[in-house]
């Protein structure tokens, strides 16, 4: 899995501080571009055709069943591995986006205390603009051969009351902005170091189970292939040499030496020997009015031989294309 080089925008995402909301604005932009990016590749990534199984339909009912139902297996595991908190990738997703919501209403935050602060300190310079127009101009008087300035408003106590109020109120906000980019600063630095690293490990993991459990599933449904077209031929090989008199409808299955069972299929069916390229398996056939069992055939290379012929294979493919 191929993800976004570290550019000049993912440099800056990695950055632990910000001088305020507009920085921060920035951060939470350019860090949500770099996780929809990596997104869009799990995603593509996922698509990709050895991520993926396909489900062709194979003209043995049951066992097209079991290979239908590992195909819809495979979906659903995509769907858990990409969706289920109880899965790494989207823990690590909700976190990213936990973090960049809660980035995004301290950033909210900021913008608000800076608004506060100008119409508080705008409304004081308005009241004391008002004070200052009812007060006496100021005036000059003659002193020691010069000129000196009386003005009023320097010893009025009203006014020095609200210069000082309004440097409290930018003290209060400032203190409030600097109290709110100490959080920032705690989520950033963990985005840094834990959580934007934790998704990408998460989202090439992801891409790697998913593989691997495809190419089981795919197995799994060439294995069960392989096993209908034995069934196919060896009904077709028995039907033709059955007693012509013989008026029993007969159900022709292939079974597992090692599980005598048609549900499940061992791993080995392919596996090769000096015997046969299916040793572990054996040809059942049973009556289908009372399921009693009128022969049982291990296969091998006499029965191989006999059973999978050019004309049986080519009868096999042609219905399997009908379908």
């Amino acid at each position: 899995m191929s993800f976004v080089p570290v550019t000049a925008v993912a440099v800056s995402t990695f950055s632990t501080s910000v001088k305020g909301a507009k920085e921060l604005n920035t951060y939470i932009q350019e860090t949500t571009e770099l996780i929809q990016a990596i997104r869009a590749e799990l995603d593509l990534d996922l698509k990709q055709d050895k991520a993926t199984v396909r489900f062709n339909p194979i003209c043995r009912r049951n066992l097209n069943l079991l290979a239908e139902a590992r195909t819809n297996t495979h979906t659903k595991f995509v769907k858990e591995m990409i969706c289920d908190k109880k899965h790494p990738f989207a823990t690590a997703e909700a976190d990213v986006n936990a973090c960049l919501a809660q980035l995004d209403q301290l950033r909210k935050m900021l913008v608000n205390n800076k608004q506060q602060r100008k119409i508080e300190t705008n409304r004081i310079k308005a009241i004391i603009r008002e004070v200052c127009s009812i007060l006496p101009t100021p005036t000059f008087e003659e002193f020691g051969g010069g000129f000196v300035e009386i003005n009023p408003h320097d010893e009025n106590v009203c006014l020095n009351q609200l210069r000082q109020l309004n440097e409290i109120a930018k003290k209060h906000h400032k203190t409030v902005s600097r109290e709110i980019l100490k959080q920032v600063h705690i989520i950033l630095l963990a985005m840094r170091t834990r959580h934007i690293i934790a998704y990408k490990d998460a989202a090439q993991n992801a891409v790697g189970a998913v593989i691997h459990h495809a190419e089981q599933c795919r197995a799994y449904i060439r294995e069960c292939r392989e096993r209908a077209l034995i069934e196919y031929c060896a009904s077709a090989w028995w039907m033709s040499q059955k007693d012509a008199m013989d008026e029993n409808e007969y159900e022709v299955s292939v079974e597992s030496v090692t599980d005598s069972t048609t549900s499940e299929y061992s791993s080995g069916l392919t596996t090769k020997s000096e015997n046969s390229r299916w040793t572990n398996l054996e040809i059942v056939v049973k009556t289908t009015t009372d399921a009693e069992e009128v022969g049982r055939y291990s296969m091998n290379n006499d029965i191989e031989n006999i059973i999978i012929t050019e004309e049986a294979v080519k009868s096999f493919e042609w219905e399997e294309s009908q379908l």
